[in-house]
């Protein structure tokens, strides 16, 4: 006896079929053995066009940037993320009870997962810094420095609201992104940083460019 697992999502209804050879049709439900765990929400923020696979089977294609939600099995998955035809496999793990978050940018594939919880008073905010590739940054968060190597994370503790950030070269002589950080809840926020761009923001968060 097979249980299906529907799939929502709002970004891919009625896209043509993928160029990918090993991605194949676009399917209406995902299946999964009876005796699967309880499944959970995954939500990908998609600042690029982007490909969906999980465990070898084309789950969606956003040919613009945006968001996306999906109920998944409860488990272990694999999601491959095409962007401009070239793949990255990330792990990650469903429960119930949590959402997993999947940040696909220009610079790279993040994974995050939160305790979901009923709306209440506003938190401060958990924000992780990523460096993603193979350079160094120095990042200034309301005045304080930072500085991380790549595939270094750090996570810092910010109230909602407006925070200064600049992200530089490790020596901070070379200025790559100045703007301000806005965190409007308490859900954790990820900002991946590559060095010469703009950092991008997973979760409920911004970063507006402007300012030194």
């Amino acid at each position: 006896m097979i249980a299906l697992l529907l799939v929502s999502s709002w970004a891919f209804a009625g896209t043509p079929p993928a160029d990918n050879p090993d991605a194949g049709s676009l399917p209406s439900v995902v299946a999964a053995p009876q005796e699967a765990q309880p499944g959970g929400p995954m939500v990908v923020e998609a600042h690029v066009p982007v490909e969906l696979m999980v465990d070898g089977v084309k789950l969606a294609q956003l040919w613009y940037p945006g968001t996306a939600r999906f109920d998944i099995v409860g488990g272990s998955h694999v999601v491959r993320v095409y962007v401009d035809g070239s793949p990255q496999d990330v792990n990650v793990d469903i429960h119930p009870g949590n959402e997993t978050h999947v940040l696909v940018g220009r610079t790279g594939v993040s994974v995050t997962r939160s305790e979901t919880q009923p709306p209440g008073p506003v938190d401060a905010v958990a924000v992780e810094l990523r460096v993603v590739g193979g350079g160094a940054a120095q990042i200034r968060v309301d005045g304080e420095r930072h500085r991380l190597s790549g595939g270094d994370r750090l996570t810092l503790t910010l109230q909602p609201g407006p925070h200064a950030m600049s992200v530089r070269s490790q020596d901070g002589t070379a200025i790559w992104a100045a703007g301000t950080l806005s965190l409007t809840g308490g859900t954790p926020v990820v900002v991946q940083i590559a060095e010469g761009r703009l950092p991008e923001v997973g979760g409920p968060g911004r970063f507006e460019p402007g300012g030194g």
